[in-house]
């Protein structure tokens, strides 16, 4: 766990974008590095605001914010929570590798979890029909069987039902919430996040302890749902509503889209999954068989995400070659000048010293014909 990470996200202006940016291009960036002058040239091409760089490159307006998030990490630690930065071990590698992950999670149970890359999430709308709720636990059921864990966001309905379907079978499963781990939201699900605490599940949330809950809070939760999945199984939805903001983000993050086929037409809560269905943009889990042939699309995903990771992996690498490459040119410019203005200030010197003897003589020779002059007379 870092605090840098923390710390820098505290800085007004220094967005999410100019962060991910950051971290892919310095992954093990140190306070150390901030604060020296020969790095700011480098920061500059990330965070390209010259305020900005002043505030992110001034030690004691950085160290107030590195004491700031100490604070931040001792008092969640008090509660039982832990907090796991972008750059920890633990920080999950299905997340990472998505445009805009969380620079640290709030977690609560077990953090062995977060490095479980077999993921998926099973979602849906909070008012889901019987059938709606009996096709969730199924397939939660069966994946945990299989190995997965089971994402969702501890809502009512669809989300309720994925969990206990793993709980049910002794799997495991991970909920994200939208706010802080001190409120459990909603109030009805108080019971269900201990069990999942008391059967070895986690809690999570990029909002702290006391944090405001907004309307986007739950938005911007839906992306990490997805973002720690290798698919995404949307069980029921209308075409309008909360879940499909996880469906959007599945598109985008490129994760394995499935949906279970309805048995009910007339529901609204399944209007949203024929359209995706209708329109090709999931795939279809109707037999038994589907199972092991959405496992293996899901591997695929990994192994695409695995490339992907190394890629970005590679292009960092070669930005810190080409970094301490340009850190010898300019030690060497340096020592260069110095050297340069040494020699210079050495000649310098030398002159100054000529003239000063001959001076020195002008002025001997002058006292001499006053001399000669007073004594004349």
């Amino acid at each position: 766990m870092s605090l840098i990470w923390i710390a820098l996200s505290k800085v007004k202006g220094l967005g999410s974008k100019r962060l991910i940016s950051l971290y892919n291009s310095f992954p093990d960036l140190s306070f150390e590095f901030l604060i020296n002058s020969q790095n700011f040239p480098l920061l500059e091409k990330h965070i390209k605001t010259n305020s900005i760089l002043e505030q992110v490159t001034d030690r004691f307006y950085m160290k107030s914010l590195m004491q700031k998030a100490e604070d931040m990490v001792n008092q969640h630690y008090a509660q039982g929570v832990k907090v796991v930065t972008i750059n920890d071990e633990f920080y999950p590698k299905n997340l990472k590798r998505i445009d805009d992950p969380p620079m640290y999670l709030f977690c609560k149970g077990n953090l062995d979890l977060l490095k479980e890359d077999n993921t998926i999430a099973v979602v849906g709308t909070r008012k889901p029909t019987e059938i709606g709720v009996r096709s969730a636990k199924r397939v939660s059921s069966i994946f945990s069987k299989m190995g997965y864990v089971i994402v969702s966001g501890l809502a009512l309905g669809i989300d309720t039902a994925g969990h206990e379907g793993a709980l049910r079978v002794n799997g495991k499963t991970i909920a994200v919430l939208a706010g802080g781990l001190d409120k459990i939201y909603p109030k009805e699900n108080t019971g269900l996040a201990q069990d999942i605490l008391n059967k070895n599940g986690l809690l999570i949330s990029e909002t702290p302890i006391g944090g405001r809950t907004f309307k986007q809070s739950f938005v911007l939760r839906d992306r990490i749902q997805s973002g720690l999945s290798l698919g995404v199984c949307p069980v029921q939805t209308d075409v309008i509503g909360g879940t499909q903001h996880t469906i959007k983000f599945s598109k985008q993050q490129k994760r394995l889209l499935f949906c279970p086929i309805p048995t009910e037409e007339e529901k609204p809560q399944n209007r949203g999954i024929y359209k995706l269905l209708n329109d090709k943009e999931a795939e279809v889990l109707k037999a038994e068989d589907d199972y092991a042939r959405l496992d293996k699309l899901m591997q695929e995903v990994k192994r695409s995400l695995h490339s992907r990771a190394e890629s970005n992996k590679e292009k960092s690498k070669t930005y810190l070659e080409e970094t301490n490459i340009f850190h010898n040119h300019f030690e060497g410019a340096t020592e260069e000048l110095k050297a340069s203005s040494t020699e210079k200030l050495d000649e310098a010197l030398d002159k100054v010293c000529e003239i000063a003897i001959e001076l020195k003589v002008e002025l001997n020779v002058l006292i001499r014909k006053l001399e000669d002059r007073y004594f004349k007379l």
